[in-house]
């Protein structure tokens, strides 16, 4: 099976119209509707037309050259289909299509800035001098107004997601959007005319992929940028957020309220971290530990709703005499914190620390 798929791909290339005859060639034999896309989502080529629904799933695969992604080639089957050809043909096709794109569809200027450009905004594991002039080159090349503001955003979808979906998605919140596919991640950039707009839409690009039928394990928005040459930074920031470990109801993650979470997590020297938390709530902590008690999370509402027993109490959801139980309990753990202590700036720091390694993948100290 496998050597006739690869002998059938194989002749179609040396055809006129290469592209369109392997698709035809694997629509064929395969009985599926099969779908080409670029990697900004454009339709490439598509053959085989599939009326009825099928028991097996739509299969997509890249199609790669030169180590980046160049197209999507999308199998849907159909009732008939043949998982075992399927099979063949997704083994095969993608390294035949890319031979066909090579000669049929040479790479357009505005493709290989972008794929250069996303390359380039990407390589964490370089020092900025040695990439920041260069990219600023590209992007300017690409059309990046030096003085837009610029917002940077990285999804991980639970399913492989038809090629151009993100730029679908977020095109209504600023018509300068580039977007593109790095490993599992599809990334996007959008520019806005003025860092007051890219404010106003923030919460635009949040609600969609909030609301939005695609199902996404997780994203990140980045901080944002005042000009262009922050993009490299405000993207290295939206693609750390995504490996704090954090829970469901942070599924879309801003990542301006994780700063001290993000700020801890770079921290090569932990232990101060730790050294510093324990010194200053390490009695607290270790309480909560032996009693499964929940003073650190009273202490933390406290301090966050700036000694408000009222908005504690609601956030905690938990009744006024029960709240003052429980801080009675917390001042008898830390000792006395009279208003104005010279203590509370250290203990207040500890707290927001202690959040911020919760937040991250590091655990709770102690």
């Amino acid at each position: 099976m496998a050597n006739r798929m690869s002998r059938l791909l194989s002749a179609s290339i040396e055809t006129d119209g290469a592209v369109d005859a392997v698709l035809d060639v694997l629509g064929v034999e395969t009985r599926s509707s099969v779908a080409l896309r670029s990697a900004s989502g454009d339709l490439i080529g598509q053959s085989g037309l599939v009326t009825e629904p099928s028991d097996f799933t739509t299969f997509e695969v890249p199609v790669t050259s030169g180590g980046r992604d160049v197209a999507v080639l999308t199998v849907t089957p159909g009732p008939d289909a043949d998982i075992y050809s399927i099979n063949a043909g997704l083994e095969r096709a993608p390294e035949i299509l890319s031979i066909a794109l090579l000669s049929a569809r040479p790479a357009r200027v505005e493709d290989r800035l972008r794929t250069r450009f996303f390359s380039l905004l990407s390589a964490m594991n370089y020092p900025a001098s040695d990439v920041t002039d260069h990219l600023d080159g590209v992007a300017e090349r690409m059309g990046m107004l030096e003085h837009d503001a610029y917002l940077t955003v990285s999804v991980e979808f639970d399913d492989n997601p038809e090629a151009g979906t993100l730029q679908r998605l977020l095109r209504s919140v600023s018509p300068n959007i580039w977007c593109q596919k790095i490993g599992d991640r599809h990334v996007a950039v959008l520019g806005f005319a003025g860092q007051e707009m890219l404010d106003a839409q923030r919460p635009v690009v949040l609600s969609i992929l909030q609301a939005t039928q695609v199902r996404i394990r997780r994203a990140g928005v980045g901080p944002g940028t005042s000009d262009r040459h922050g993009l490299r930074r405000c993207f290295g920031t939206a693609t750390a957020v995504l490996a704090l470990d954090l829970g469901p109801d942070d599924r879309i993650r801003d990542a301006r309220n994780f700063a001290l979470a993000l700020l801890v997590e770079s921290m090569s020297g932990e232990s101060t971290v730790e050294k510093f938390v324990h010194e200053q709530i390490g009695p607290l902590l270790a309480h909560d530990r032996e009693r499964h008690g929940e003073l650190f999370a009273t202490l933390l509402a406290y301090i966050t709703h700036w000694g408000s027993k009222t908005e504690t109490a609601k956030s905690l959801r938990i009744q006024r005499q029960t709240l003052y139980q429980r801080l009675d309990r917390l001042f008898d753990v830390l000792g006395p914190l009279p208003a104005g202590s010279p203590r509370f700036p250290g203990i207040a720091t500890a707290v927001f620390l202690e959040q911020a390694r919760r937040q991250g993948s590091t655990g709770p100290g102690g």
